[in-house]
């Protein structure tokens, strides 16, 4: 696929497939606004991302596994892939899928927390919390529906 490039604002070289990495907070603002909604091509790229992001495979996942998100005085703290039957704590929500836009459900901006959930995204599915996210690498991992729970 040609990802389209943004021409405007501070992402403006970048596609949404690195933006969403790169600045998760902004990227969910961005569609809860509808900021995309009528640019054409972009719209649709905007969608897919959106809802290919909020549900991201565990690896090597037999079923047996679940996401635990963290949040500590309603910011997020952590994500670990835990066993299904571990039992629910306070302060934690659980999925079945990676979500990079959970750390938007403890507080609706939280750019630290989106930061750090991106590392631990990154350390899941990467296995290095540095690793680096290139052009390259985000189109590829967004374009391969095996990463996602569709």
């Amino acid at each position: 696929m040609n990802w389209t490039v943004l021409t405007f604002g501070k992402h403006a070289g970048k596609t949404l497939p690195q933006v969403v990495v790169a600045d998760p907070d902004w990227f969910y603002n961005a569609i809860e606004k509808i900021f995309f909604e009528g640019k054409g091509k972009i719209f649709d790229e905007a969608q897919e991302v959106y809802h290919k992001s909020k549900r991201i495979r565990i690896p090597q996942n037999n079923g047996g596994k679940k996401v635990e998100y963290a949040y500590y005085k309603r910011k997020y703290d952590s994500m670990e892939i835990v066993p299904r039957d571990k039992p629910y704590h306070m302060g934690t929500v659980t999925k079945d899928y990676i979500d990079l836009s959970a750390a938007r459900e403890g507080k609706n901006y939280d750019k630290k927390g989106c930061k750090m959930l991106v590392a631990d995204f990154k350390q899941i599915i990467f296995g290095n919390k540095s690793y680096k996210m290139t052009q390259k690498r985000c189109e590829e991992f967004f374009e391969n529906d095996d990463n996602f729970d569709l």
